[in-house]
């Protein structure tokens, strides 16, 4: 693999970046509101699919894929997101785990400008959703390309409820499409970033994931998206727990 890494203290020489320099931040923070009930004692990254928490399924994951070094970012009921991943953590002693428990809610982003600065990679992944990315390679892929920052992707499908006029020339009607299905790239929560992207987070203040692109491509950093074409749910409402399960099981996943 091709990219950045750490500096050796001694040689002051760029060293070859692996996975083992990386820093995963797995975003544990949010309410989850829009699960209802289900998350009124139980943080979302705790609820089950699949007969596992959805974090407990992204840790393991990260560790077959080669990640040593983790930070859970926790907020709406943090005690219960902490006891879960420390008993998780005792079972690996390989890996480097730690909670960090945002003072107030951040944003997506905004724990990182809280946090000790890391000289190499962050691998940004959302600890509510389900998948079968490979994160190891998402991330080699990052290095091969030598960009700045690396979004994960994946295309949704969404149809009109009504007529969409197909026009030209501001005013000129070509076409009517009856509830069409249009399809979205969209971003998967997974995100691959150097530090210099991270540079401009103020500690202490909201930061999302928008902003930071728009002020990455504004700044000419190198921007990239991969699509992953991997199985893939933001479990947001409870009729998705279901149905995810359901996937995961026929899979032999679950």
């Amino acid at each position: 693999m091709t990219g950045r890494g750490a500096s050796d203290e001694r040689s002051g020489k760029r060293s070859e970046p692996t996975l083992g320099t990386v820093r995963v931040m797995l975003q544990a923070g949010g309410k989850g509101s829009r699960m209802g009930e289900l998350t009124a004692g139980c943080p979302k990254p705790l609820l089950e699919v699949g007969g596992q928490s959805m974090i407990e399924r992204l840790l393991n994951q990260l560790r077959r894929g080669g990640f040593r070094r983790v930070v859970v970012v926790t907020g709406w009921l943090a005690e219960s997101v902490e006891a879960r991943v420390g008993a998780w953590a005792t079972q690996y002693p390989e890996m480097d785990l730690e909670c960090f428990r945002e003072p107030s809610p951040l944003g997506t982003l905004g724990a990182l400008a809280l946090l000790s600065p890391h000289p190499g990679t962050t691998l940004l992944v959302n600890a509510d959703i389900v998948t079968t990315v490979d994160f190891a390679a998402f991330v080699g892929r990052h290095f091969e390309r030598g960009v700045d920052l690396t979004l994960a992707s994946h295309v949704e499908e969404a149809r009109l409820e009504l007529g969409e006029l197909v026009i030209e020339d501001e005013d000129r009607v070509v076409g009517y499409r009856e509830k069409p299905l249009k399809r979205y790239l969209i971003c998967s929560g997974i995100v691959a970033m150097e530090p210099r992207v991270l540079s401009g987070l103020v500690p202490g203040e909201m930061a999302g994931l928008p902003e930071l692109v728009q002020r990455a491509v504004d700044a000419g950093l190198r921007v990239e998206h991969f699509r992953h074409g991997a199985f893939w749910v933001d479990v947001n409402d409870p009729e998705r727990i279901e149905s995810t399960g359901r996937w995961l099981r026929e899979h032999g996943l679950g």
